[in-house]
């Protein structure tokens, strides 16, 4: 490997950790009265978020730029970052798990079948659908 090569990937690298854009931070949810939710949000640079934030998916063809669990709806996104498969990934709500096994430890490393609900950093919203 090249003094240019690694130069380049460090260079990559940096961006993807200095990625900060606006991004939708739950403040609360409440329910209309045809049972519907309703989040009041506030706008703030993801360089804000804390772990534990609830937050609303950016748009379609943005980046992530946090570590997420999908709790409501379905995602495709573009791992190729990530693994660099060009086949585009489907994320499915947590829902199906139970509240005991997210406490007990959340771990993608030791339990692959939360794979599936977890969104890393840096890979691209291609498709979200809320429920």
């Amino acid at each position: 490997m090249g003094v240019y090569e690694v130069r380049s990937n460090l260079k990559e690298i940096k961006q993807i950790a200095e990625y900060n854009i606006k991004i939708k931070r739950i403040k609360n949810i409440s329910f209309n009265d045809n049972d519907n939710k309703e989040f009041h949000t506030e706008e703030i640079y993801s360089s804000g978020l804390v772990p534990g934030d609830l937050i609303l998916l950016p748009d379609e063809g943005v980046n992530l730029p946090c570590d997420c669990i999908l709790l409501e709806g379905n995602a495709v996104l573009n791992e190729s970052i990530l693994t660099g498969e060009s086949v585009p990934v489907i994320k499915y709500d947590i829902e199906e798990i139970s509240k005991q096994q997210i406490d007990s430890s959340f771990n993608v490393e030791t339990d692959s079948s939360l794979y599936k609900h977890t969104m890393f950093t840096g890979t691209k919203i291609v498709q979200k659908k809320l429920n």
